[in-house]
């Protein structure tokens, strides 16, 4: 039955999971967003030319990148609605624009094809491990933390992956996400 569901929604496999998951908890909308700003590469702005954001300025969340994207998105759309927000507050929020108007823009579609499909019944339940086990439902990777002093993880693939310095956790026994890799000198 879930594969059925699964195959049915017009996006990759472990984000269609994820939606899945999140339809038997009531938390549909929360997890379409996560999926949005994740295809998106994230809201916070990475060039230190432009400058760089922080999850800090936005929530207290220090277990999740994911939920503080979530927060990142919900406060963004609570200040633009406040006073549109331009060019230069993003600048100064840290925040990459084109990312931010992309995963909405990309949400917009992604409600409209589970909602024109009917295969998934949209809701929107505040329920932070609901959430949580919904996007473990379609995570490709779990990391086991094997130095704790330099913040690498091993993979069950048994590759070395190190925490993101802009990432929210720290020092957890065990993470699950999506992994980059990153070549350079």
């Amino acid at each position: 039955e879930i594969g059925h569901k699964v195959a049915q929604i017009p996006m990759p496999t472990d984000k269609a999971r994820m939606i899945v998951e999140a339809e038997k908890y009531g938390v549909t909308a929360q997890v379409a967003t996560i999926c949005a700003i994740i295809d998106m590469g994230g809201l916070l702005q990475k060039n230190s030319k432009i400058g760089v954001g922080s999850y800090q300025t936005f929530t207290k969340e220090s277990e999740s990148d994911l939920l503080a994207e979530l927060d990142v998105w919900n406060k963004l759309n609570e200040l633009n609605e406040q006073s549109k927000l331009t060019r230069d507050d993003f600048k100064r929020l840290g925040i990459n624009r084109y990312n931010y108007y992309q995963a909405k823009k990309h949400l917009q579609r992604i409600c409209a094809a589970l909602d024109i499909d009917g295969v998934i019944e949209s809701t929107s339940k505040s329920d932070r491990d609901a959430i949580i086990k919904s996007v473990l439902a379609g995570m490709p990777e779990i990391y086991v933390q094997s130095i704790w002093t330099s913040n690498e993880y091993l993979t069950t693939g048994g590759f070395r992956r190190k925490l993101d310095n802009k990432s929210c956790v720290s020092q957890e026994a065990f993470l699950a996400g999506y992994p980059i890799t990153v070549t350079g000198k």
